[in-house]
């Protein structure tokens, strides 16, 4: 996440304030990456759970363990974390999957 906030902070050193909408796309750039260390392949909604497809190796146990109850291993590809009422504003979801993605040693 190094070289993202550093480019971060070079467009604002260029170009002054970053606006909302490039602000989103760096988030949307670090979720991705955040994701891929943990090699969930996609994310979707259904109701009021966000699905994570796993592609690879299966991690859903550790993140199940940090998820407070809330993330379940359902079946070998997809993981369920379940959204609680008013948690669907981007703001919210983006900080919760930071949290949640994080590596075992990093503190957000």
């Amino acid at each position: 996440m190094k070289k993202l906030e550093d480019f971060r902070q070079e467009l604002r050193d260029r170009f002054g304030p970053i606006p909302e909408q490039a602000e989103w796309m760096l988030k949307m750039g670090e979720l991705r990456l955040l994701a891929a260390r943990w090699q969930i392949a996609s994310l979707h909604r259904d109701g009021a759970e966000l699905v994570f497809g796993d592609r690879g190796e299966r991690l859903g146990k550790k993140l199940a363990d940090r998820s407070d109850g809330r993330l379940k291993v359902v079946d070998e590809k997809n993981l369920y974390y379940r959204l609680k009422a008013g948690e669907d504003e981007p703001a919210l979801l983006f900080q919760q999957l930071r949290h949640l993605w994080r590596l075992p040693n990093e503190s957000i």
